[in-house]
């Protein structure tokens, strides 16, 4: 299994989604989001199929990244986006290809669970948006499998306070 890296934001309560949409509007952390994904232009993006579908079709495929779906689906087709299925196979094929930076898990739930117990996970960027925003989809708990390395100074945008977080795993002793 070769590195990659996730990112996610997430309320109090480890939500990251209701009735299919992201419940808060903070430019900044889609800036933050679309500056590290992005990187010099040669980065690939892995996602499941409800986290595409949820992106606006105004914004499918995120631009300047090799868009990845997971779908069990067998022969499954997103427009503008290469459709995998396993998540490990994913991380390890997009690894051995020369023309790819750095390997990004951008969710769902389930996905993020998973990347979060791969040993290949070698960062997560973590967006913690202050308040309990009534999610219906949840991670579930990963803190405890990474350590805080840096943590930017509060942010707020349309009254909501949010803050970088930067998770690397925690060292073996």
């Amino acid at each position: 299994m070769s590195g990659f890296r996730a990112i996610l934001a997430t309320d109090e309560a480890l939500g990251i989604g209701k009735a299919n949409d992201i419940p808060w509007h903070l430019p900044g952390d889609m800036a933050f989001f679309r500056e590290h994904t992005t990187g010099s232009g040669r980065n690939a993006v892995i996602m499941g199929r409800k986290t595409y579908l949820a992106i606006p079709p105004r914004y499918r495929p995120l631009p300047d990244r090799l868009n990845v779906v997971l779908s069990r689906q067998e022969g499954a087709q997103f427009a503008g986006a290469r459709t995998m299925s396993g998540l490990e196979t994913s991380i390890d094929t997009l690894n051995a290809d020369d023309a790819i930076d750095d390997v990004w898990v951008a969710g769902g739930a389930g996905i993020y669970d998973a990347a979060f117990l791969l040993p290949g996970c070698r960062e997560v960027l973590w967006t913690e948006v202050c308040g309990d925003f009534g999610c219906d989809v949840r991670v579930l708990e990963f803190r405890d499998r990474f350590e805080l390395i840096r943590t930017s100074e509060p942010q707020e945008e349309n009254g909501i306070t949010y803050r970088f977080h930067v998770l690397r795993p925690k060292k073996s002793v």
